[in-house]
């Protein structure tokens, strides 16, 4: 009976490895990156485009995802690592290193009453009509709990997914963006001004997300 028991054992732990195997080598010179919309547009093609100049080969594939969606894959391992912000603690599953602090800006029409601002303090948030960009869990968690512990009332109409639209909507007036600083480029165009939030700043914690334990 312990002899049955035991090859058992060994004919599942064989399968286990030999399964292993087969998905490493379905892997071999292949890595599948995750990265949030936010960043995916503006930095990271230098990032990648620097990497090429040191690896020409490994094929390379891009999952552009929210962070919800990318601690999913992660779990999952559909994806070997993600790019993007965390919430803090990171959940169980997700082992997070800090990249960038990643200042959050108020994105204004240049022709708006405050575009002349070095700076939007928090409560200057109250007067704008805002845009938020969808599925940015950790940054609209952080927004609206620094705005509750100061007594702001935040209001958006409006939700976007990818920071290009956010841009357009500010541009044809319909409100104030709230977006990462990364997520623009480092020139602005003439017709816009990003304004970094203060009094308190917020900031987005931006790195490299794993699954815990790989």
């Amino acid at each position: 009976a312990l002899a049955r028991g035991l090859a058992e054992g060994f004919e599942a732990i064989e399968a286990g490895l030999v399964a292993a195997q087969d998905f490493a080598d379905s892997r071999k010179g292949r890595v599948v990156v995750a990265c949030v919309p936010s960043l995916s547009g503006v930095r990271l093609p230098t990032i990648l485009a620097s990497y090429r100049s040191k690896d020409v080969t490994t094929q390379i594939d891009i999952e552009e995802l929210t962070y919800v969606e990318m601690v999913d894959a992660l779990a999952a391992r559909r994806v070997d690592f993600g790019i993007g912000p965390c919430v803090d603690p990171p959940p169980p599953t997700i082992a997070f290193t800090l990249a960038a602090d990643d200042p959050m800006c108020v994105l204004l029409p240049i022709r708006h009453q405050f575009a002349s601002l070095d700076a939007a303090p928090l409560k200057l948030l109250a007067d704008l009509t805002l845009i938020f960009l969808k599925g940015t869990a950790p940054l609209q968690a952080s927004l609206r709990e620094a705005a509750g512990v100061n007594g702001i009332n935040l209001s958006s109409r409006t939700k976007v997914r990818q920071v290009h639209t956010a841009i357009g909507m500010v541009r044809a007036g319909v409100g104030a963006a709230i977006v990462p600083r990364l997520a623009l480029p480092d020139k602005m165009d003439s017709d816009l001004v990003a304004l970094p939030i203060i009094d308190p700043p917020m900031v987005r914690r931006t790195g490299i997300l794993t699954s815990r334990g790989t």
